[in-house]
């Protein structure tokens, strides 16, 4: 606060014409009124809102009016994919802003902190219905995990399989192996899938949490919580395997199981603290929508842009500006 010069100016002009609040254009040094400014375009591209401009935020600032411009065509353009009828009541989840929202009506009625693919195992779009939750889940490690991820920690000490609350299962008989009397040495990924599967135990260290919320797809995606609640205290929040793992999630349970009385949120907290699986049905099927915006127009009508996390903006881009195909 307080610092001046052509800097400071650069930054006032810069700001002036994006709609972020009254900035004045005169030779004032960094003041509260310009401090609040670069906050609120901090908080329109997702970025850490301490109104200090480091690098990323000075990277946002250099975005060239066309590049917006473009990045708002090919966001139009993704709204033509989506289904005519989104439901009433629906989820949608937005990759790039790392949050999921629960919408009624048109309107935001919560707002839940995200955590998704890595840009190597991307969160797929589509649309689901979801139909049930599972309170307390077992977790049934996918195919690609236990065969990149887990296996060789496996190989390397085969105690982690019961360090980690797991069971090693025999895809034949569903029954449970000892580790020890297994050879790992020359085991492939494909060997051990063929042969085995990984389940780990309901609890607190389980990779799902205490809920997930089932929409059954080809992806194998749903949503989920997460013991790594650490993670929504960052900004950037792409460190999963896919799925989407979210903050406040019993919250989300009972707002799903609203309509069932005996589901308070005091009565979900107990069957999670009891640590035995238990599926319960939605009363009402309710549709989930896995987004990618990387520009949009919020309740508010201030225009919101993200970056484009998985590179999905330039794949739209050329599509759009490709030539028509030749007539043979």
């Amino acid at each position: 606060m307080g610092s001046e010069g052509p800097r400071v100016q650069a930054l006032r002009a810069r700001l002036l014409p994006r709609g972020d609040g009254f900035v004045s254009d005169a030779a004032e040094p960094f003041d509260p009124i310009l401090a609040e400014a670069v906050h609120r375009f901090q908080l329109r591209h997702g970025l850490e809102a301490d109104s200090a401009v480091g690098r990323l935020t000075l990277t946002a600032l250099n975005v060239p009016a066309a590049e917006r411009l473009r990045q708002v065509e090919i966001n139009l353009e993704r709204w033509r994919w989506l289904p005519a009828d989104l439901g009433a009541r629906h989820i949608e989840v937005n990759i790039p802003s790392f949050e999921t929202r629960v919408v009624e009506d048109g309107r935001t009625v919560a707002v839940h902190r995200s955590v998704v693919g890595r840009p190597f195992r991307a969160t797929p779009m589509f649309s689901g219905t979801m139909t049930y939750l599972v309170l307390s889940p077992y977790w049934h490690v996918p195919p690609t995990i236990a065969a990149v991820d887990k296996l060789p920690l496996i190989r390397a000490n085969p105690a982690v399989i019961a360090e980690d609350r797991m069971t090693l299962l025999d895809i034949a008989t569903n029954r449970p192996v000892d580790p020890a009397s297994v050879d790992w040495t020359n085991m492939t990924g494909a060997d051990f899938n063929r042969t085995y599967r990984l389940r780990q135990d309901p609890g607190p260290h389980n990779a799902l949490g205490a809920v997930k919320f089932m929409f059954p797809n080809r992806h194998n995606v749903y949503l989920h919580d997460t013991p790594s609640r650490s993670l929504f205290d960052l900004t950037a929040r792409d460190f999963s395997s896919g799925c989407i793992r979210i903050d406040r999630p019993l919250e989300l349970a009972e707002y799903l199981l609203r309509d069932r009385p005996e589901w308070t949120l005091a009565r979900i907290d107990e069957v999670v603290r009891d640590g035995v699986e238990r599926t319960v049905p939605l009363s009402e099927p309710i549709q989930v929508h896995l987004l990618y915006w990387t520009a949009w127009m919020d309740e508010d009508g201030a225009p919101q842009f993200r970056e484009d996390v998985y590179g999905r903006d330039d794949v739209v881009w050329r599509a759009l500006t490709a030539p028509p195909p030749v007539e043979q």
